[in-house]
């Protein structure tokens, strides 16, 4: 959250790929493109902890916002045999959740992410999962 506000220089602080009631708020389109229904804004950074997160046409996501913010993690990227390798290191994973690795790239306009593969379901294990994508 912090992260994404502070690289898009916006005022307050916002987790644009997760959404929170917000009772009046217009059909929009939010700062990372992601379209959400009426009703509905991007998670506050500075919520309470137990509001419910929905996506964007209003599913549960059955995990509140001090959950969401418990998440965290670094990736490293290196160069091995010709090939970009990104290694990530992540913790506060719910257990038993499915997730993936996306790198997003703020310095550039419309669609500007590359996915980096698939995290194993289950709980987070000591051993961080890698992903290798061919060197362009």
């Amino acid at each position: 959250m912090d992260f994404f506000s502070r690289e898009s220089k916006l005022a307050t602080v916002i987790d644009p790929q997760v959404f929170q009631a917000s009772q009046g708020a217009p059909a929009a389109t939010g700062p990372q493109g992601i379209a959400h229904t009426a009703g509905l804004a991007p998670a506050a950074g500075d919520g309470p902890a137990e509001t419910p997160l929905r996506g964007a046409h209003g599913s549960a996501l059955k995990i509140t916002l001090g959950s969401w913010k418990k998440a965290a993690g670094t990736v490293s990227f290196s160069c091995v045999d010709n090939q970009e390798r990104a290694t990530s290191r992540l913790t506060g994973l719910l257990s038993g959740a499915s997730y993936s690795v996306f790198v997003v790239h703020l310095d550039v306009q419309g669609q500007a992410g590359s996915h980096h593969g698939a995290m194993p379901k289950g709980p987070p294990t000591t051993s961080p999962p890698t992903a290798a994508a061919p060197r362009r």
